[in-house]
């Protein structure tokens, strides 16, 4: 049985071969310029969206309106206070206690109205005893004067 015990050769036997060296290309200037413009760009585009979402978009607005808010409680204020001093002339000699702070509201005809409602305030009566007073002021702040003044059931300005 000779025929039976055969060598095994492989039909064709593989070349190895090496992978040829990869060659570094080295940039040139004009891509160095081109790579740091496309991130500067994409820098600049990320942090443009991230203002937006942050609420940076609307910060003039906002500063306009607490402009707009700090101009009115001003104009509030001196209301008030011009309403608070006509009140107290007409307070007795002997009294000359301002009202306490109120709230004022201003109306769609940009006039401040402000109450004091019954007992915010007190005059002592010729007896000496003390009086629970309330008060109507109405203000027109571009012409600086108070329209109306109701102090205890009386007018003095209508």
């Amino acid at each position: 049985m000779v025929g039976l015990r055969q060598e095994y050769k492989p039909q064709s036997r593989a070349k190895i071969q090496r992978m040829p060296k990869t060659v570094i290309k080295k940039t040139t200037l004009k891509q160095g310029v081109r790579h740091i413009s496309l991130v500067f760009a994409l820098v600049v585009i990320v942090g443009g969206v991230a203002w937006c979402f942050s609420g940076g978009v609307g910060q003039a607005e906002k500063a306009r309106e607490r402009g707009r808010l700090q101009a009115e409680r001003l104009e509030e204020t001196a209301a008030l206070a011009l309403c608070q001093q006509a009140i107290a002339k007409q307070l007795p000699p002997t009294q000359q206690e301002k009202p306490p702070y109120t709230n004022g509201v201003k109306s769609a005809e940009k006039l401040w109205h402000f109450v004091w409602p019954q007992g915010s305030f007190s005059v002592k009566n010729r007896y000496g005893s003390s009086v629970a007073q309330y008060a109507r002021c109405i203000v027109d702040p571009q012409e600086h004067r108070i329209t109306v003044l109701h102090i205890t059931g009386q007018d003095f300005i209508q």
